[in-house]
């Protein structure tokens, strides 16, 4: 039997069962306090006095046979109900899907309708192809297992890291190349394919390799997705070629220009300083051996590939280099803050002096400037104008910014010249 004749049947035999309670206890006489029914207590009001207490008992009597015939009647009714509705099929449910009437019953969450999904949640997702182009490294669509790739190094080789470096490695030829790292999310660059073109032409293995090889390669710094393995660069013995430096290629029609660095630390300022100097034309740089920063990779990726191309000499003695240069006629020239007094030695802007004559522009180390024994030797000092009134504490500025400015204005005093 179907479930709909199941729920009709029950609801039935509730109601005939509520009627049949409902009915007896209407037809029960009810007694108030004084012991007398309601019943009576009306007949009792209606009727004349003269009738007998005999018969009003024999009427109640009848009345109360009455009510109980029609309840047996009513019993007799839901029986054969109950025997009509024959039991149909058991229904069983699990007892996760019966219904508890104390257990609030919450509507499902539905997702909305028309939200697009999203199609990456790594950190850090760019949705715009346009911004996402003008990234430095391209976030993959999919995350790629994290493959293991062994680049293995010669002793004593290092990786040259960046498009310029690498690129003008291979043009110069300074150093020996062992093999060429190129991200396979980058090989399709125009500068990176050139970079592929010459290791083949030159006989150098290339590797396409994720990009988190690279980062190890070259410690984390911006590789632009090429490294290159390579030999070292290092300083020219200044003190070995001093003897030929009137053999020097030069030309003519203008005074030398020489760049002094004494005791550069940093690698990021030593290859700024190179990148200016090689720019605005000075014909060599100087540095002294002692507490000068090394040439490495970071210093050539600085420089944009400047170390490539330009050599960088170095002197055991600075202040003894210097001397013998001024010995040669050659004017010495040092560099000073704007709130620092030099002692003996006239202090004028760098719009203001006349480069006559060969010349070696000395700038000293980051924090401390020059050493006495090197200003000593200076003939004058040179000084940048600050445009506004400065706070203590930032009355000078980088080295390599003023090392910019200074050679810009030799360089335009040169040319007009």
């Amino acid at each position: 039997m179907s479930s709909v004749t199941l729920n009709g049947a029950a609801r039935c035999l509730g109601g005939c069962a509520g009627l049949s309670s409902r009915l007896q206890f209407a037809l029960r006489p009810h007694r108030c306090r004084t012991g007398m029914s309601t019943w009576q207590k009306r007949t009792a009001g209606s009727e004349s006095p003269s009738k007998s207490n005999h018969s009003r008992e024999e009427d109640l009597a009848k009345s109360v046979l009455e009510a109980e015939g029609n309840g047996r009647r009513l019993n007799a009714v839901t029986a054969s109900a109950e025997e009509t509705v024959s039991p149909g099929p058991q229904i069983t449910f699990p007892p996760s899907a019966q219904w508890k009437p104390d257990a609030v019953h919450r509507r499902p969450k539905v997702s909305k309708v028309g939200t697009a999904p999203r199609l990456d949640t790594k950190p850090g997702h760019v949705g715009n192809p346009e911004l996402r182009g003008l990234r430095y490294d391209d976030f993959a669509k999919r995350r790629s297992r994290d493959v293991s790739v062994s680049a293995e190094r010669r002793e004593g080789s290092e990786i040259l890291f960046g498009v310029a470096p690498c690129s003008l490695a291979f043009t110069q030829l300074r150093r020996q190349a062992f093999q060429l790292f190129v991200n396979v999310k980058r090989s399709h660059r125009v500068e990176v394919q050139a970079i592929c073109q010459r290791a083949r032409e030159v006989g150098v293995p290339m590797r396409q390799v994720p990009r988190k090889v690279l980062d190890r390669l070259c410690e984390g710094r911006v590789h632009q997705g090429v490294c290159l393995e390579v030999t070292p660069l290092d300083y020219v013995d200044y003190d070995r070629y001093s003897l030929a430096d009137t053999e020097d290629s030069q030309p003519r029609d203008r005074p030398a220009l020489w760049l002094a660095l004494e005791d550069i630390l940093d690698p990021m300022n030593m290859g700024a300083l190179l990148r200016s100097a090689y720019f605005l034309g000075a014909d060599r740089v100087l540095t002294s051996q002692q507490k000068s920063c090394s040439l490495t990779p970071t210093v050539s990726k600085a420089s944009a590939g400047t170390l490539e191309v330009m050599s960088v000499y170095r002197t055991s003695n600075l202040p003894h280099a210097l001397k013998m240069k001024a010995a040669q006629g050659w004017r010495i020239a040092g560099t000073v803050g704007v709130s620092t007094e030099a002692v003996q030695t006239p202090v004028l802007p760098c719009s203001e002096f006349e480069w006559n004559a060969n010349t070696i522009l000395v700038l000293g180390n980051e924090g401390f400037g020059l050493s006495d024994d090197v200003t000593s030797l200076c003939h004058v000092m040179l000084t940048v104008p600050a445009g506004r009134h400065l706070h203590p504490g930032i009355e000078s500025l980088n080295v390599s910014v003023a090392a910019g400015i200074l050679l810009h204005c030799i360089s335009n005093k040169r040319t007009k010249g």
